[in-house]
Formats: structure tokens, C-alpha cells, sequence
């Protein structure tokens, strides 16, 4: 049909995926949507990624770019999309993880350069307009961690188990080393790692785990991570999960597995509430389907928090 809205997704690391599959299905089953990927390598460089997505953006002229989550090489895509006057959309901006980490500001820099804002929680809907959003651009979805759950335990050992999955704090060698060994420590007789994301410094968390499992027969090693179905499998059945990832605050709790996190990465971030774990895909979509393409939508005006201030006592002054 001639009068679909072509959305392009932009995707690419493993940790985004399993986040926007559930929006891909509903996009490509909609009468009113047509589904466009973008699909990046997230170890190329920036230069690389802004030439890929101008390419790619100059040559569909999509009518909507969704981009997820917190990932550097999405920050790229997202100055790009906006430049070209492209509405722009993220999901799940607005939240804060306080570690040491680059997420918190590229989760924010991407926010910043999107015209409609997808959050998962009146908490990140606060955040993001008390920073000076226009509070009608963010719109609270929850989350899809459990949007088409599908749960595969057919790799859960037969033994109590603990499951481990650290990732690396890109802004600290000496950190990401200490947490990983204070995370193997922890471990049982059986155990499950899971290898990590792609952040600075994960080589040196695969090098550790590879070690580990050398001296550890009964330990099982996946270093290059798991299908979804298989995770959430693994997760669903352990013992306990020992994690500096955003698993051990979202996935972990609603199956009332017990967390433990030796690290700084999360340590203080909130999740949105139990029944806002899902749901969000349905809601997106409908986003996508019926909101306005307009001048107005297109026609930003973030103001900062001090620019508020000052006009707040601007105001009073002049009271």
C-alpha cells in the first residue's frame, strides 16, 4: 500500500535486540506500517556509522526512525536521523544507572535528538522532562522484556546452579578486572557464565571466564551469549543470578530469582514495576500508526533545567 509509514529500526547489539523484536513483529504485521531495518555493526567506528546511516536514511526516507535503548552506535544514527528532519523516536530513554558506564549520557544524548521520547516508567517521565523535554514528546510505555516471552530450558543443568553474566565498566580496567574476580569467587560447585556485551574492556571479562571454565570442569561457559529463549530459560531455574546487568533489576525479580551484584554498573538503578514489564510493544506500535508527522512535531524546543530555573525566577521577580 502506498500510504503505509515506513518506520526504520535501528539495531545492533545484543543487548538491544531482544527489546525491539517484539516491536519488529508488530511493525511488519501492521496494515498501516512498513518495516525498514537498519542493522549495525556495534564495533564500527563513528565516522563509519554516521556514513551508513545517511546512506541508508537518504535512500528509503523512511517516514519514522525508532532507535532503542542506550547503545553508542546508536548516538550516530540518532544526530543523523534528526538533521535530516526525520521524526525521530527512542525507546526507553529517561533512565539512570549511575555506574561507570558511557550509557547514561548516550541513553540521554539520543533522547535529546528524538522528537517523541518512549519511557518506561512515570519516574523516567519525570527525569526526562524535568531536564527539560516537552513533557507531550514522552510518552510512558513500560518495557518489553516479557513482550512474546518464549522460554527454552532445555540447557539448565540438572544440579543447583548459579548463573553469572558480567559485563565490563567501559570507563575502568581496574574495576572491570576487580568485579569479575570477585564474581568468580562467589560462584558454587555448578555454574553457568554467560560471556559479555560489547562495551571497552570485554575481552578482558572473556579472557577471565575462559580461564575460570579451564579450572572448573563443571562450570559451563556460553562466551558468545545466549539466544533469548535459552537465557531466560537459564535464568528461570537458577539458584541464584550473579550480575552487574540490567537482567538482575528486570528479568531476575519476575522470576524471584535471587541477584547479586559485586559492581558499581546498576547498582542504583530503579525498574519500572512488575505489570509494566511488558505491554509496550502493542502500545509503540499504536504510537507509530497514529500519531501526527508534522511541522510542530518536527519543531523541537528542549530547554535545559537551568534555563527553567532561570526562568522561574525570572518570573518571581517579577511577581
Amino acid at each position: 500500500m502506498a500510504d503505509k509509514r515506513l518506520v526504520t529500526v535501528c539495531t545492533a547489539s545484543r543487548s538491544e535486540k531482544h527489546l525491539v523484536a517484539p516491536i519488529i513483529k508488530r511493525i511488519a504485521e501492521s496494515p498501516r506500517l512498513e518495516l525498514d531495518l537498519l542493522s549495525l555493526d556495534p564495533t564500527l567506528p563513528f565516522h563509519e556509522i554516521v556514513r551508513l546511516a545517511e546512506s541508508h536514511l537518504g535512500e528509503y526516507e523512511p517516514s519514522i526512525v525508532l532507535i532503542p535503548t542506550d547503545r553508542r552506535e546508536m548516538v550516530p544514527v540518532a544526530m543523523v536521523s534528526f538533521f535530516l528532519n526525520i521524526p525521530t523516536f527512542h525507546f526507553l530513554g529517561g533512565t539512570y544507572s549511575y555506574s561507570m558506564t558511557h550509557d547514561d549520557v548516550s541513553r540521554h544524548v539520543i533522547s535529546m535528538f528524538s522528537h517523541i521520547v518512549f519511557v518506561e516508567s512515570e519516574k523516567a517521565r519525570e527525569l526526562l522532562v524535568s531536564a527539560g523535554e516537552e513533557p507531550w514528546r514522552v510518552k510512558t510505555v513500560g518495557t518489553t522484556h516479557f513482550d512474546d516471552v518464549d522460554i527454552d530450558e532445555s540447557l539448565c543443568p540438572r544440579e543447583p546452579y548459579d548463573l553469572l553474566l558480567m559485563n565490563p565498566l567501559p570507563l575502568s580496567l581496574w574495576r572491570t578486572n576487580m568485579d569479575v574476580k570477585t564474581a568468580l569467587r562467589m560462584l558454587g560447585a555448578v555454574s553457568v557464565a554467560i560471556g559479555p556485551n560489547e562495551d571497552p574492556y570485554g575481552h578482558l571479562v572473556k579472557e577471565r571466564l575462559t580461564k575460570y571454565r579451564e579450572k572448573h570442569p563443571a562450570s559451563t561457559l556460553y562466551l558468545n551469549g545466549l539466544p533469548r529463549h535459552q537465557f531466560l530459560g537459564l535464568l528461570k531455574n537458577c539458584r541464584r543470578f550473579i550480575s552487574n546487568s540490567s537482567s538482575g533489576l528486570y528479568e531476575a525479580p519476575y522470576f524471584n530469582i535471587p541477584v547479586v551484584n559485586p559492581s558499581m554498573r546498576n547498582s542504583e538503578r530503579t525498574p519500572p514495576q512488575k505489570d509494566m514489564l511488558k505491554g509496550a510493544a502493542d502500545k509503540v506500535v499504536r504510537e507509530l500508526e497514529d500519531i501526527e508527522l508534522n511541522e510542530m512535531l518536527l519543531a523541537k524546543r528542549y530547554r535545559s533545567g537551568a534555563w527553567l530555573s532561570t526562568r522561574l525566577r525570572e518570573s518571581q521577580i517579577a511577581v
